[in-house]
């Protein structure tokens, strides 16, 4: 590319060549040489190692090249190899340069110069070494050549459109996407600018037959536009509705992208202009022009069937009607590519004898008329020879395959028609379906507190049941009862009840039947006939497809006007008009929640929220966040909670259902609000699991539904109150000021527990009375309360006396403990005589605990007898060592021991006298009789 703007050979060595010759000074002599014999350079130099005008001419301008001409075909071959392989990219900038230079008109300044890739997209592809090159090349140019040299890059998408092409992002810094207009501003330029002197006789004549130009299409959404005008001559011979028809069947028939290409466009525009070039003015492009244009490439791609074409090209011969015949079955294709919908809705393109005319129109002065009576018979003729196939005023192209497939959608079709049953259930589906998308997602909120609603459609002859918390909408249709039917059950339910009543009338009874069935029977065939495998069955089978899509359409259309058309009755008979069935019943809907809920106003307060945190905080004031400031019991919430609680108890969750419900309806925010208050005030109690809770603290509102409450009696008196709180104090139990009644419990077993340490076994007194307190605990709440104010004064005698022996039974029990020990160590002696009975006295009298004390006189007994008796046994064991040492002493030899032997043979014999024991008091008597009883003692001495 580079070396073709040059002028210089496209093949790398020539080129190279021809630069060096110039640049060497030798290209003008070499090219008077070879034009000397007649040739050309251009065409010689492809000889170049072969050349004797050449290789003559180089020799010519410098003759130290060589001394033959054979010297010189070796050097060039040398110098200028044949390329056998790329170039590097180092080689590639050096050549650039080199040119470059050659176009300057300053030796030392290279030239500004622009490079264009055209469709560069299309190159690439998906090839990502292909992507990595261009951007090898515009990296490596732009660091050699920095803004001398700019690359603009185009293509068909942009460079976003896929990950290959992303990559090159960063390279091409400023993008440019051209839109419809510009495309459209080409097209206009390029092809069908007019010559001005000959404009006002074109707007003239199109201004005549505008009549024909502005119902083109009518109806759809390529129908003619006000901004059409403007573009009529500019586009002209092109009408604004074909264009635009033009452009959605090229993008449906194009699967390989090339429609929105400018080249492609321009093609088409011009092969049509081409067309009706020599036609007078007032002739335009028919809309079937598109498809002989486009044919090739359809029956390639596969979008064409080649049985499709040739029925479309075989008709073109078959007598006068031939060549219209065969238009009207190409539009009928084009048109059937075309998708029902776009982005902007629905396109109302069909393939019907109006538009089919619209479309075919060339002569806008003479072929209206003529193609509108003459397009129908025609589709009639082509129906009928099978060439054809209608849809109810639609017609579509037949094959040998898609006979079979229409034939088996007849028998189905008139099975399914004459099946009662079935029409009824598909009716009634689809009208349930209708009323859904009417009312899908319609929401109620009630009242100031915003509480949700819900409606129940109930469909049926029976009358619905009145539920809990929803607006029942009774829902019947013309089908199965009559109108007077449904505006006397309106009548006779009265002007209470909460139920709406819907009636959906019968419209268009013969289409909805036939709809309904063709659309079942195109399904049935779809599902059930097995998959085909040929591209005609395929085809075939698309059809049938489109069949089903066409027929849901309708029916949604359908059914959507016998819902535009129902009529909305509130209990009473009054009727509710409103533009739609979902206004109808959401006004007539709100007002049945003032006869479903009379009695909600007095709970419909958004702060109720507030009054359950508040009344969590044991708040006395809670209320007043709903603008209540006397006693909870008063608030008409409260009042009506605390009245369906029994003393023998209800469940949170029935307390909810019962006030969710009608007639009621009160938020749960409301009950719960008030069962938090009435149980911080005492009127109620909680318990849960079987185990009472202290206060509001303890149940959160999500575990109201899980607890059982109880109906409390009048709370209690300040005095009360005081004396709870006087034994609380004694008995050292944590309470907060008004919530004294949750620590009741723990004040009795308190007392319990100290009953429980005041008696025993032996010789422990027997275990106190504990039955009052049992029947205290038999009351609870407010109760509970009172019993224990009223029992405070024995109460409180019961927790000083056994909280005094709880005191006294741990020192009595390790001295009863010491004087056993002691009875054991004095076995034998004369005083365990007297003191033995005297213990078993305190045994058996349970005395223990007695005052005085019993234990006390015994023990120091005890342990005088004890410590006199250990005494005397020290006092004769020295007095016995010390009479055997004599005794040693005497012995004639003891002196002639050493000493340390003598002191070893007394060691050893235990003759050494020891350090009496501590027996000064109980405990080191104990200790030492523990160490060496009396008994171990007296079997030593014997």
């Amino acid at each position: 590319m580079l070396f073709e703007s040059a002028g210089l050979p496209e093949q790398y060595p020539l080129a190279r060549f021809i630069i060096w010759a110039r640049e060497s000074g030798y290209l003008e002599v070499v090219t008077s040489a070879v034009e000397a014999v007649g040739k050309s350079l251009d065409k010689e130099v492809h000889d170049l190692y072969v050349s004797p005008v050449i290789a003559r001419g180089l020799l010519e301008a410098d003759p130290s090249l060589g001394d033959s001409v054979r010297d010189v075909r070796e050097l060039l071959r040398t110098q200028f190899p044949p390329a056998t392989k790329d170039i590097t990219d180092d080689e590639m900038f050096d050549v650039m340069d080199d040119v470059l230079r050659l176009q300057s008109n300053s030796a030392r300044k290279l030239p500004l110069a622009l490079v264009v890739l055209d469709e560069m997209q299309q190159y690439i592809g998906e090839d990502n070494e292909k992507a990595l090159a261009v951007q090898n090349l515009v990296e490596g140019c732009s660091a050699r050549f920095e803004s001398q040299l700019l690359f603009v890059a185009t293509g068909q998408s942009a460079l976003t459109a896929t990950p290959t092409l992303q990559k090159l992002t960063d390279r091409f810094a400023v993008q440019v996407a051209l839109s419809d207009k510009d495309v459209e501003s080409v097209v206009r330029e390029v092809i069908l600018r007019k010559r001005p002197e000959h404009v006002p006789t074109l707007k003239s004549k199109l201004d005549g037959v505008s009549g024909e130009i502005d119902r083109q299409l009518g109806g759809s959404q390529l129908a003619p536009k006000a901004a059409d005008k403007q573009d009529l001559v500019p586009d002209y011979p092109l009408l604004p509705t074909r264009r635009r028809f033009w452009e959605m069947a090229l993008r449906a028939i194009d699967r390989a992208g090339k429609a929105g290409v400018l080249r492609t466009q321009l093609k088409i525009v011009d092969e049509a202009a081409r067309a009706v070039a020599d036609d007078q003015i007032g002739h335009v492009v028919g809309g079937d022009f598109i498809y002989e244009q486009q044919s090739p490439g359809m029956l390639q791609s596969g979008v064409l069937l080649k049985e499709i074409d040739e029925l479309v090209r075989s008709l073109r011969i078959e007598g006068r009607d031939g060549a219209l015949k065969s238009r009207i079955c190409a539009l009928i294709f084009l048109i059937s590519q075309v998708p029902s919908r776009t982005i902007g809705g629905e396109t109302g393109l069909r393939a019907t004898a109006p538009f089919l005319a619209d479309l075919l129109v060339e002569d806008l002065t003479d072929d209206g008329a003529k193609l509108r009576k003459r397009v129908p018979e025609l589709l009639a003729a082509l129906a009928n020879e099978g060439r054809l196939m209608r849809i109810g005023d639609e017609y579509r192209l037949q094959t040998e395959e898609g006979a079979e497939w229409e034939k088996e959608y007849r028998s189905r079709l008139a099975v399914i028609r004459d099946d009662a049953s079935r029409m009824s259930q598909l009716r009634n589906e689809r009208l349930l379906q209708a009323v859904d998308q009417a009312l899908g997602g319609l929401k109620l909120i009630h009242g100031m507190s915003k509480t949700p609603r819900k409606i129940n459609q109930h469909w049926g002859h029976d009358e619905p049941p009145i539920t809990e918390s929803d607006v029942p909408v009774w829902i019947r249709d013309e089908w199965s009862i009559t109108e007077s039917t449904v505006k006397k059950s309106a009548a006779e339910a009265g002007d209470e009840s909460p139920i709406v009543f819907v009636f959906l009338p019968k419209r268009e009874v013969d289409q909805i039947k036939e709809t309904l069935a063709s659309h079942t029977a195109a399904q049935d065939a779809v599902q059930q006939k097995p998959t085909p495998q040929t591209d005609e069955g395929k085809a075939a089978q698309r059809a049938m497809k489109t069949r089903i899509v066409t027929d849901e359409e309708r029916l949604d259309s359908l059914f959507q006007d016998v819902v535009a058309h129902s009529r909305v009755l509130q209990g009473g008979g009054g009727e509710v008009t409103m533009s739609t069935l979902r206004d109808a019943v959401e006004t007539a809907a709100r007002r049945s929640l003032v006869r479903l809920f009379p009695r909600f106003g007095a709970g419909d307060n958004a702060n109720w929220g507030k009054v359950v945190t508040r009344a969590r905080d044991g708040a006395p004031d809670a209320l007043e966040a709903v603008g209540h400031h006397g006693e909870p019991t008063t608030n008409a919430v409260c009042k009506e909670v605390l009245a369906a609680i029994s003393p023998a108890g209800i469940k949170g969750t029935d307390l909810h259902r019962r006030f969710t419900a009608s007639p009621y309806g009160w938020p749960k925010d409301a009950i719960n609000g008030a069962i938090l208050t009435l149980l911080a005030a005492g009127n109620i109690r909680a318990a849960q699991d079987g185990k009472e809770l202290s206060g509001p603290k303890e149940l959160p509102p999500t575990h109201i539904g899980k607890v059982t409450l109880y109906k409390e009696d009048e709370p209690p008196t300040v005095s009360q109150r005081l004396a709870v709180r006087g034994l609380l104090t004694t008995a050292g139990i944590a309470y907060e000021a008004g919530q004294e009644g949750p620590q009741i419990p723990a004040l009795l077993q308190r007392l319990k527990d100290l009953a429980d340490r005041a008696g025993g076994p032996p010789p422990l007194p027997e275990p106190p009375d504990t039955d009052h307190i049992a029947a205290l605990l038999a009351f609870g709440g407010n109760q509970l309360f009172r019993a224990v104010a009223d029992d405070h004064d024995r109460l409180r005698q019961d927790l000083d006396r056994w909280r005094s022996a709880d005191r006294q039974r741990e020192k009595r029990e390790l001295e009863w403990k010491d004087l056993d020990r002691l009875l054991r160590h004095a076995g034998g002696l004369s005083i365990v005589t007297a003191v033995k009975p005297a213990a078993q006295a305190i045994r058996d009298g349970r005395q223990l605990l007695d005052d005085p004390d019993p234990l006390r006189p015994l023990l120091e007994e005890l342990t005088d007898a004890l410590r006199i008796e250990l005494q005397q046994r020290i006092d004769q064991l020295a007095s016995a060592q010390q009479a055997a040492v004599h005794e040693l002493e005497r012995w004639d030899d003891w002196d002639k021991l050493e000493p340390s032997d003598r002191q070893s043979i007394i060691e050893g014999a235990k003759l050494t006298a020891a350090a009496p024991p501590d027996i000064s008091t109980a405990a080191r008597l104990l200790e030492a009789l523990d160490a060496i009883p009396l008994s171990l003692d007296s079997r030593c001495g014997n």
